[in-house]
């Protein structure tokens, strides 16, 4: 079993790794700062990768905040750019992981909140609602995080490869008018021109 997978289970950070700070910009002129939220790779944003550098700089910048680095995982974990979440990469170790989408197994509607124990102040039963986790999801989400291992692991890593590839292939063949972005088996081309992106919405379109 992964360490990441006993993070969920056991509630503990994965590990703990030294981090830099080299994230400027106005985060630096403000102390007030409660929590920072970030993607590691945006999904709709534009399959936008952080670098493992960016990431480590911006766990620092939170830490010297003293602000909670929250991370959403709900595109990108269970292993969609590779280890179980996207932010392995970095070393970093958030506060907070939102989970939700494939969690579910197979399809089935649930989210979870990883948090430190040190944050988890509520009492059993105090936060409800009525989009709380069924039983079904919850059967469906044990039996895919069984399916996690180091073999299956190596198998996702073998497709982002040749999916990757496929990607890089094209752009290679229409070079000026494709890039090639993404992580693991996030992946998507970019068209330079915003007008061959119109063509291509209306020729694919409904």
């Amino acid at each position: 079993m992964k360490t990441s997978l006993r993070w969920i289970r056991r509630g503990r950070p994965r590990r703990n790794c030294p981090v830099r700070e080299n994230v400027g910009g106005p985060v630096r002129r403000h102390r007030s700062v409660a929590a920072i939220l970030v993607e590691s790779v945006q999904g709709e944003g534009g399959l936008n990768v952080a670098s493992a550098e960016w990431l480590g700089g911006l766990a620092a910048t939170a830490k010297r905040l003293g602000a909670l680095l929250i991370v959403d995982e709900i595109q990108t974990g269970c292993g969609r750019t590779g280890p179980f979440f996207s932010f392995e990469r970095a070393g970093i170790v958030p506060d907070i992981v939102c989970l939700a989408k494939s969690i579910g197994g197979y399809g089935l509607p649930m989210s979870l909140l990883l948090m430190r124990p040190g944050y988890d102040v509520w009492s059993p039963g105090e936060h409800s609602g009525t989009f709380g986790g069924n039983s079904l999801a919850f059967a469906t989400a044990a039996a895919a995080l069984d399916l996690w291992t180091d073999d299956f692991e190596k198998e996702v890593d073998r497709r982002s490869r040749i999916l990757t590839q496929w990607c890089r292939s094209l752009s290679v063949r229409h070079p000026g008018y494709l890039k090639a972005k993404g992580l693991g088996m996030m992946q998507g081309l970019e068209f330079t021109k915003p007008s061959d992106a119109d063509r291509a919405a209306r020729l694919c379109g409904p």
